[in-house]
């Protein structure tokens, strides 16, 4: 969550030889297998157990630094599931990815998971008949999550007439925006199977790695030394936080909004013309309204904030378990005030183009490893004095997290079909914020989760409503086509 922070770093960190690194990648998964064997060799229910990756322990102390860790998807399909069905099939795909039915154990200098003796008795699919299915919808999702007590998957069923919405919580703690992504699809596939097999069993557990090491056979060592030694010049940096009133982080709520699907291949066009990417667009409608939101000082490089699924590098794009692999990359680019969007599309294009030379996201991921291997009171006092930083200085780089594709094709349970979704990101305090964007069938949603009164739901409404209004015009929509927000509906969740 406060990847800012991974820029944070004592003296000695930072003059760590990258001689020293590079020996250290061949030997992480050796490194790890031994923490392994000290962990399990710890207890007589060693097979209850495994350890938290740098990557869980980052995300777990998240929630001492303002953030609520974790994360959720939105699914609409065409009908009713068969709710034995579901359960059945999230039953299957804990016994298949063992963390999800695990608990974290904060412990120094190394924590772990540990697996629930009871996990039979705690409701992980549940059932709601409402007429009242926003507000419904936003109970759940802004209702927060103990790593310890709370399973780390939870499914809330919104049935509402002839169709489901079905929603999906996973704690950030066990895995980040692809791990949740990977998991509804092998739910969907459990679904599917007991339709044909009602008698379905799960033919084999593996455990998976579900740290970085996985990552480091298919990287390029030499890249892994640029992305190491290319540290940004923050000489001339100013960080711009996402518009907040004040620090009063009270109430978790969450606002959406999509951009129209009519408009989504004319956007796929212009990207192609132009010789972007979707996110380059993305980050230059962020850009745009952040400067017009805040006014920057001229000649100064606004920073934000961009993860990086890590999955890219391994041969399927797929991880070995559900876990955490993410990255950050920082591009930094200045205002010039009357440019144009597509003079800023440029400069954010090329800025991005440099950051994905070499290995991008790397180099947050040693950084995480070192301070994972020093143990949860070093990494969480490292982390906390970053955050403390940030709240005094009241500046936070926003962090843009393009999901991409919720899935390739369609999402089918059984017959049913899901004809729209969504995710949304964890909650940040101010100073900080989140912005996520995903796909489903060329459905295109942003989202950002907040704190209320520190941040308002119109606040984030208008400033979406701007984002897409920069795309539509870039792309030449009629005037008459771009959405004008009247107002966002306010949901007392303390009447339900």
């Amino acid at each position: 969550m406060v990847h800012s922070c991974l820029s944070l770093l004592p003296f000695f960190v930072l003059k760590c030889t990258i001689d020293i690194l590079i020996l250290l990648i061949p030997y992480c998964k050796l490194t790890r297998s031994h923490a392994r064997e000290a962990l399990l060799m710890a207890d007589v229910q060693a097979s209850l157990r495994m350890p938290a990756s740098a990557s869980d322990l980052f995300n777990y102390i998240s929630r001492y630094i303002g953030c609520n860790h974790q994360i959720h998807c939105i699914l609409k399909v065409n009908g009713l599931v068969d709710v034995t069905l579901l359960r059945k099939s999230l039953t299957l795909a804990i016994e298949a990815e063992p963390v999800l039915r695990c608990r974290f154990v904060e412990q120094d200098p190394f924590s772990f998971w540990e697996q629930y003796d009871d996990i039979d008795s705690i409701e992980l699919c549940s059932l709601v008949e409402t007429d009242q299915t926003e507000a419904e919808l936003h109970r759940f999702v802004n209702a927060p999550v103990d790593s310890y007590r709370d399973p780390q998957i939870q499914i809330r069923i919104l049935r509402s007439g002839p169709s489901d919405l079905l929603c999906f919580k996973i704690d950030h703690a066990c895995s980040d925006a692809g791990g949740l992504k990977a998991c509804v699809s092998l739910i969907a596939s459990m679904y599917n199977r007991l339709c044909i097999d009602p008698a379905y069993k799960l033919e084999h557990k593996k455990v998976g790695n579900r740290d970085q090491s996985q990552l480091f056979p298919h990287l390029n060592i030499s890249d892994v030394k640029e992305a190491w030694e290319r540290q940004p010049n923050r000489s001339r940096s100013t960080i711009l936080s996402f518009p907040f009133r004040s620090d009063d982080n009270v109430t978790p709520e969450f606002v959406t909004t999509p951009f129209d699907p009519i408009h989504f291949h004319k956007l796929r066009r212009y990207a192609h013309q132009k010789g972007v990417t979707l996110n380059d667009i993305l980050l230059t409608a962020l850009y745009r309204t952040l400067f017009a939101t805040t006014d920057p000082p001229a000649g100064r490089l606004i920073p934000l904030q961009v993860t990086v699924d890590l999955r890219q590098f391994l041969p399927i794009k797929q991880a070995d378990a559900i876990c955490n692999l993410s990255g950050i990359i920082t591009p930094m680019i200045e205002r010039v005030s009357g440019e144009s969007f597509s003079d800023t599309l440029m400069k954010v294009s090329t800025m991005m183009q440099e950051l994905k030379r070499f290995a991008p996201g790397i180099r947050s991921v040693l950084l995480s490893e070192i301070y994972g291997r020093l143990g949860f009171r070093e990494y969480y006092d490292w982390l906390m004095s970053g955050w403390n930083r940030s709240v005094e200085t009241k500046s936070y780089p926003p962090i843009f997290s393009n999901i991409g594709k919720i899935s390739d094709g369609k999402i089918h349970f059984g017959a049913l079909e899901v004809t729209d979704g969504y995710m949304i990101g964890p909650a940040l305090c101010t100073p900080g914020s989140l912005i996520a964007a995903s796909t489903y069938q060329d459905r295109l949603t942003l989202a950002m989760a907040f704190y209320e009164p520190a941040i308002s739901r119109n606040r984030v409404a208008q400033f979406f409503d701007s984002m897409i209004r920069e795309i539509y015009l870039a792309i030449g929509a009629q005037p008459a086509q771009v959405p004008v927000r009247k107002s966002v509906i306010a949901y007392n969740l303390s009447a339900y």
